[in-house]
């Protein structure tokens, strides 16, 4: 695994600054601050967090917890987990030969350190350049972006990404886990969590590819909002608003799945198994733009994101609403 940067990179995004930047001018952004204000400021300076993707040491109880969700992706892609593990693996008992050597070499510490800062980082990056077209032009109503399997590939892992490097998506993961209160699943809980760096990505490519796997039998659609109201979006971007989902905290079904992701105020892509939208472009009405910045609201960690102060006002009291759930039936478990 090659390093892009000779700078450690701290500062790790979980959600892209360039995507961001449909809801902007001039890079500068409404959203809802941690104190729960409506504050404008920069798309760079938001939706991250330092040495949030930080490698971190691997014990041989680590690995095996890993390799263990591992085994559940498909051949292929456990494959790719492992090779990229090994990769880690390999640096950590380079890194662990070093320090037991007395050696102090200024530049050998700087390797280590950006290979620490930026090895899930650069992947990320990787996987936004390869979709950087495809969101311009669904921004432009243009979902023949899409008509190349290729093309469907990147952007599906992209996609995926957006819904599992969250810190949302990390802390419902840690909720359910914990949620049993067997010793056994106690230690599972801390050991992902400890490797959470890893496994956010490992999961990230399984989900990609099972979106690319049902591609053909999916409805892909683009939803097409001229109302009064614009679409916003939060650091948990992508969001399932299937119609049948409640309040239980449970893995949805295969066919629940509606996955809808913003891609500026007019415009959002939906994987849509319900069949509730049309393939294609949908024109929807003001009720469903209500409806779904909502649920973007409620599944959000922190910040949700507008083209303007007043978009977001009227979904404040939403967001977190999900994740205090999860956290409430967590505690009422123990």
């Amino acid at each position: 695994m090659t390093q892009k940067s000779s700078q450690a990179k701290k500062e790790h995004h979980y959600v892209w600054a360039y995507y961001l930047r449909n809801w902007s001018t001039d890079r500068n952004i409404w959203f809802r601050s941690g104190k729960g204000k409506v504050v404008l400021g920069s798309t760079r300076m938001i939706a991250k967090e330092r040495d949030f993707y930080k490698v971190q040491p691997l014990t041989v109880e680590h690995i095996d917890n890993i390799k263990s969700w591992s085994k559940k992706s498909p051949k292929h892609l456990e494959e790719n987990h492992m090779s990229y593990l090994s990769d880690f693996v390999y640096m950590q008992r380079a890194e662990m030969l070093y320090t037991q050597s007395g050696i102090y070499d200024e530049e050998i510490e700087k390797h280590f350190e950006v290979f620490n800062c930026n090895g899930i980082e650069d992947l990320h990056t990787s996987h936004e350049n390869d979709v950087k077209e495809i969101i311009q032009a669904l921004a432009k109503q243009d979902l023949s972006a899409l008509d190349e399997d290729n093309r469907k590939l990147v952007f599906f892992i992209y996609l995926a990404h957006q819904f599992t490097r969250t810190k949302t998506f990390r802390d419902r993961v840690l909720s359910a886990i914990g949620k049993n209160s067997a010793p056994q699943f106690q230690r599972i809980n801390q050991l992902t969590k400890e490797s959470w760096w890893f496994m956010s990505y490992m999961f990230g490519m399984n989900m990609g590819w099972s979106f690319y796997s049902t591609r053909n039998s999916d409805s892909h659609c683009l939803l097409i909002n001229n109302t009064s109201e614009s679409f916003i979006t939060a650091d948990q971007p992508v969001v399932n608003v299937h119609q049948e989902l409640t309040d239980e905290v449970r893995p949805p079904e295969d066919h629940q799945c509606d996955l809808f992701y913003p891609i500026s105020p007019t415009v959002a892509f939906m994987i849509n198994r319900s069949n509730r939208f049309k393939p294609g472009l949908s024109h929807v009405d003001i009720n469903i733009v209500k409806e779904m910045n909502s649920k973007v609201a409620r599944n959000a960690h922190v910040h949700i994101f507008g083209k303007s102060e007043e978009s977001l006002k009227p979904y404040l009291k939403c967001v977190g609403g999900k994740l205090r759930l999860v956290r409430k039936q967590q505690s009422n478990s123990l």
